[in-house]
C-alpha cells in the first residue's frame, strides 16, 4: 500500500495574491474561476468555456473551434460577484498598473472613468444559466466599481452603477465538469482510490 501523502491540490489563480483584500466571493464562483484558468491564463473566457464543453462530451479541444460569441450588455454592479477570495491592492495591468485600487475609484468618483463607455473597464462576466447568477472573472475592476457605488450610497443619491460587460454562458456541462475537478497535476494524473471521492480542498 502506497503510504505516501498526495500533493495539495492544484491551485489556479487569475490574480496574483502578495498584498491580498477580502472580497464577498462565494465557493460557487472560486471553482467557477479555478476551472477558467485551468484552460490557460491567456485564454479569452469564451473560448474556456467551450473547451470545459467540449472536454465534457469526450471531444478534443482544438484552437481551431471557434466559441461563441460572448453577448455585451450593461449589467448593474450590484448584482454581480466576485470569482476570488482576494486580490491584489494594486493593478497588474491596463491604465492602472502598478497603481493602487483607490485610484481607479477615485477616478470613478470624478468623473474620469465611465463605467458604460470606458474600455477598459468592461467586464468578462459568467452567467449562471441555473440559478441566473452573475460572477465577474475581473475582480479588482469589479472591487473598484463596488466601491464606487458604495460612495454613492453614502451620499444620498439612488443613482445605481451600471457597467458594459461581455456575458457568457455558464452551463449545466461546465458544472459536471465543476464537479469532478479536484485535480492537483494539471490532469497529468490520477489515483485510483478504494472509497469515495472526497471533496475538493480548496481552502
Amino acid at each position: 500500500v502506497d503510504s505516501q501523502e498526495p500533493p495539495k491540490p492544484w491551485r489556479g489563480s487569475l490574480e496574483d495574491h502578495e498584498i491580498q483584500l477580502d472580497l464577498e466571493g462565494e465557493e460557487d464562483g472560486v471553482q467557477i474561476c479555478k476551472a477558467i484558468t485551468m484552460q490557460g491564463e491567456d485564454l479569452p473566457v469564451a473560448e474556456a468555456l467551450d473547451r470545459i464543453r467540449m472536454a465534457n462530451i469526450g471531444q478534443k479541444a482544438s484552437m481551431a473551434v471557434k466559441p461563441e460569441p460572448p453577448e455585451e450588455g450593461f449589467l448593474k454592479v450590484k448584482d454581480l460577484l466576485y470569482t476570488q477570495r482576494s486580490c491584489r491592492e494594486i493593478f497588474k495591468s491596463g491604465p492602472y498598473r502598478g497603481r493602487k485600487l483607490e485610484e481607479c475609484t477615485a477616478g470613478l468618483i470624478a468623473g474620469k472613468l465611465d463605467p458604460t463607455r470606458t474600455q477598459w473597464l468592461t467586464l468578462d462576466v459568467v452567467k449562471d444559466t441555473q440559478d441566473g447568477k452573475l460572477w465577474s472573472i475581473d475582480n479588482r475592476r469589479l472591487k473598484c466599481l463596488k466601491e464606487y457605488q458604495k460612495y454613492l450610497d453614502q451620499s444620498g443619491t439612488d443613482k445605481t452603477v451600471m457597467v458594459k460587460a461581455r456575458i457568457h454562458q455558464w452551463t449545466e456541462t461546465h458544472c459536471r465538469f465543476l464537479d469532478h475537478l479536484d485535480t492537483w497535476c494539471h490532469g497529468k494524473d490520477i489515483r485510483v482510490r478504494n472509497g469515495k471521492r472526497p471533496r475538493p480542498d480548496w481552502d
